[in-house]
C-alpha cells in the first residue's frame, strides 16, 4: 500500500522530478490488440502517424470520433513479435472493444481487455531510465523516448515521456507487481500516490480522461496537438481536426492557473463579469507550494498572464508551463 500523507506525497513528487517516483497505474486500460490488420486498423482511427511505428517502438495517438471528440487518449506499444498493447485510460476498455469493432470490417483484428489479468507501474523521473537498465542487468543499455521492450520475457517496459520527463510504463502480470515495486524501492525509487500524480499533471498541464477529457473535448481544446501527425492521410475525425487548425476555430484551451485563495474543481473563473472559464483538477497546495489548478478556458483568456477572478472569491492569472 502506497502511504497518503502530505509530507509523502511532497517527497514523492520531488522525487519524480529530481530523481524517479513510481505510481500504481493498474487501474488504467490494457487491451492486447492482434492480427495482420491491428496496426492498420489503429492508424485509420486515430491522430497520430502509426505506420511509421516499427516494432520495439511506442507512441502516444488520440482516437477520436467523425466530430473530433476524444474516445480516449492511448499509448501504442509494438513489441517485436507479440501483439500490440494498447494502455488506455480508467474504464475505457468497453469504449474502446466498441469502437474498434465499429470500424472492423474484414480486417485481421483480435482486441482483447487484459485489464484485470495484467498489472501496471507507471516510473517517472530523471533516474527512470537507469534503473530499468539495473533491472534489466544492461546498466550501459538506457531505453531511449519512444521505445519498448521486456525483461525477463514477462515484464513490458515502454517508455513514453508523456509528461515532458522520462516516463516508463511497466506492465506484468498480476502476481509478480509486488515484487517489482519493491525492487524499485531497492533502487531509490520513491512510491507515490494520487495527489503527488495529480500535482505532476498540473505543473505539467497534462489532462486526464474524467477530469479534463470526456467526449464532449477535441484534442485542441486539451493541448493535444503533439499527438496529431497534420501530415498523415485520411482518419476519423481527421478534417475537423485540420479545420479546425487551418482556421484557428479552437473556442477554449486547458491551462494552469494559480490563484491567491483555495481552488475548489469547478468554480467558475471570469472576466469583467463574464464567464469565461471553469477550474478541474486541483493540486494540493502543500506540494506546490501554491494554489494551482488545470482549467478550461475560452478564447481570448488562455495567454499566460491574464488574470481572472474566482468564484466566491480570489484572483487567478494564467501560468507558463512547466511550472518549476
Amino acid at each position: 500500500m502506497i502511504p497518503v500523507t502530505k509530507s509523502h506525497s511532497r517527497a514523492a513528487y520531488q522525487a519524480a522530478l529530481g530523481g524517479a517516483a513510481f505510481f500504481d497505474g493498474s487501474h488504467l486500460t490494457r487491451i492486447e490488440h492482434r492480427g495482420a490488420d491491428a496496426l492498420d486498423l489503429l492508424h485509420r482511427l486515430s491522430t497520430n502517424d502509426l505506420l511509421s511505428l516499427g516494432e520495439g517502438g511506442v507512441r502516444r495517438t488520440v482516437i477520436t470520433t467523425a466530430e473530433a471528440r476524444i474516445v480516449d487518449v492511448v499509448t501504442v506499444v509494438r513489441r517485436k513479435g507479440r501483439p500490440i498493447l494498447l494502455i488506455g485510460s480508467a474504464g475505457a476498455a468497453q469504449r474502446l472493444l466498441e469502437w474498434l469493432d465499429k470500424f472492423t470490417f474484414a480486417e485481421d483484428s483480435e482486441p482483447r481487455d487484459r485489464s484485470s489479468e495484467l498489472a501496471q507501474l507507471t516510473l517517472v523521473g530523471p533516474e527512470s531510465p537507469r534503473m530499468i537498465a539495473s533491472l534489466a542487468g544492461a546498466e550501459d543499455l538506457v531505453l531511449p523516448g519512444g521505445a519498448c521492450g521486456e525483461i525477463a520475457g514477462n515484464l513490458v517496459v515502454a517508455r513514453t515521456d508523456a509528461l515532458g520527463i522520462p516516463v516508463i510504463e511497466l506492465v506484468s502480470q498480476q502476481s509478480s507487481v509486488g515484487d517489482l515495486a519493491r525492487e524499485l524501492e531497492k533502487s531509490g525509487a520513491v512510491a507515490a500516490d494520487r495527489a503527488a500524480w495529480d500535482a505532476l499533471r498540473v505543473a505539467r498541464g497534462a489532462p486526464e480522461w474524467g477530469s479534463e477529457l470526456d467526449e464532449r473535448v477535441n484534442p485542441h481544446e486539451a493541448n493535444l496537438n503533439g499527438l496529431i501527425d497534420f501530415q498523415k492521410g485520411c482518419y476519423v475525425g481527421q478534417e475537423v481536426v485540420a479545420r479546425l487548425d487551418t482556421y484557428d476555430k479552437v473556442q477554449r484551451r486547458l491551462v494552469t492557473v494559480r490563484c491567491d485563495t483555495p481552488l475548489v474543481s469547478g468554480a467558475a473563473l471570469a472576466a469583467e463579469g463574464r464567464k469565461v472559464g471553469e477550474v478541474r483538477t486541483v493540486a494540493a497546495p502543500e506540494i506546490l507550494d501554491a494554489h494551482v489548478a488545470l482549467a478550461f478556458v475560452r478564447r481570448g483568456h488562455w495567454d499566460p498572464g491574464t488574470r481572472l477572478a474566482v468564484a466566491g472569491g480570489g484572483n487567478a492569472a494564467v501560468v507558463s508551463l512547466p511550472l518549476a
